[in-house]
C-alpha cells in the first residue's frame, strides 16, 4: 500500500475520520463485522480498542493476537511443569503493544483462575523497556498503557539487573533489540 501523498490526520480530525469509518462499516456490513486494527501506532491502538470495544467487534493483532498465542504456549507448558500460571513470576523485555498485551492477558487468566483482583495478579508480572524496569518512580513519564505495570521497586537499568533482582521463572521477549538474551540472562 503506497498510501496518499499527504500528512496523516491527527487529533480531532483523526478521531472523526475513524468514527465515520467505524459507523459506515457497521452500517454496510452489519453488527458482526470484525474490524482488525493492524499496525496502528500504540498511542492510537489502545485508545481505539477501548473506544470501540463496547459498540463494535474489534481486534488488534499486536495487542491481542500475539497475547493469545503466548498464553496458549504458557498453558501448554503448565502441563509439563506441573505449575499454575499463578506460581510464576514473569519478566518481559519489551513494554510496547505486544508486551503489555501479553502481560494483561496473563494477568486476566491468573485472575480468572484464582479469583484474585487484576491489580493483584499484575504484581507477578514485570516489564523492562528501553529505560529499564518499569517502576513507580517512573510512572509520570510512562505512556498510559505501561502505567499498570509500574511496581513499587527501586530503579533497575537493564535486563540482567532486572533478572537478578526479580528472579523470574518466565522470561518473555517482545523487543526487537537483538542479542539481549545472553547466556548470563538465560
Amino acid at each position: 500500500y503506497i498510501g496518499l501523498k499527504q500528512r496523516r490526520a491527527t487529533g480531532q480530525e483523526y478521531a472523526e475520520f475513524l468514527h465515520e469509518f467505524m459507523c459506515a462499516v457497521k452500517q454496510n456490513y452489519g453488527e458482526k463485522v470484525l474490524v482488525q486494527f493492524e499496525d496502528f501506532a500504540n498511542h492510537n491502538a489502545f485508545d481505539l480498542l477501548s473506544r470501540y470495544m463496547d459498540s463494535h467487534l474489534v481486534f488488534n493483532d499486536d495487542i491481542q493476537g500475539t497475547a493469545s498465542v503466548v498464553l496458549a504456549g504458557l498453558i501448554a507448558a503448565q502441563k509439563v511443569l506441573g505449575k499454575s500460571l499463578a506460581d510464576h513470576t514473569f519478566l518481559f523485555l519489551g513494554a510496547g503493544e505486544a508486551g503489555t498485551g501479553i502481560a494483561e492477558l496473563i494477568a486476566l487468566k491468573i485472575s480468572k483462575e484464582t479469583g484474585a483482583p487484576i491489580e493483584e495478579t499484575r504484581k507477578k508480572i514485570w516489564l523492562v523497556d528501553s529505560k529499564g524496569l518499569i517502576v513507580s518512580s517512573r510512572k509520570e513519564s510512562l505512556q498510559h498503557f505501561k502505567q499498570p505495570w509500574a511496581h513499587e521497586y527501586e530503579p533497575v537499568k537493564d535486563l540482567i539487573g532486572a533478572v537478578n533482582a526479580i528472579k523470574p521463572t518466565v522470561l518473555i521477549g517482545t523487543s526487537g533489540v537483538g542479542q539481549t538474551f545472553t547466556k548470563e540472562v538465560v
